[in-house]
């Protein structure tokens, strides 16, 4: 219709699932979902020096557990985009740390195993680094310490 704007409406935009959908879109970074897990999956293997063969499978893991902690975004109220994007990068950071743990747990089975584990230990087979996240949750994680007074996780730029 002439003279009808096809911009969203500004109920529309504010909506909890809108935002939501823009800021994870954000971290998507253009990206996918299937994208994403996988980018920290490998963070969490690189850091950790574990043989690359977990991949696959600590892929599926970190999916699962990332959308865990994205489906209660959807229908939560936010105070904004700035919001929902900490929420985000809270997760990101959170669910990296968690894989880092398992791959960690899981070298150390391969040293202390006095019976045969249930799983195959993984070999470490470099030296454990610091772990680097990507330049957009660093951001949003300092504008909260900006706003909190709260330390964010140490900031490195991704690889």
């Amino acid at each position: 219709m002439p003279g009808r704007s096809r911009e969203p409406s500004a109920a529309f935009l504010s909506s909890p699932g809108e935002v939501s959908r823009r800021a994870l879109g954000r971290l998507l970074r253009g990206g996918t979902w299937p994208a994403l897990a996988r980018e920290v999956a490998w963070e969490a293997v690189r850091s950790s020096g574990v043989e690359p063969s977990c991949l696959d499978w600590l892929t599926s893991l970190v999916e699962a557990r990332l959308a865990e902690r994205v489906d209660g975004l959807a229908v939560e109220r936010h105070d904004g985009l700035d919001d929902a994007a900490e929420i985000l990068s809270r997760a990101y950071v959170e669910v990296l740390e968690w894989a880092i743990d398992l791959l960690d747990d899981r070298a150390q089975a391969a040293r202390t195993a006095t019976e045969r584990p249930r799983l195959r230990p993984l070999r470490r087979l470099r030296p454990r680094r610091d772990a680097a996240i990507p330049e957009i949750v660093a951001d949003d994680l300092l504008r909260v310490q900006d706003r909190s007074g709260r330390a964010p996780p140490e900031r490195e730029a991704a690889a």
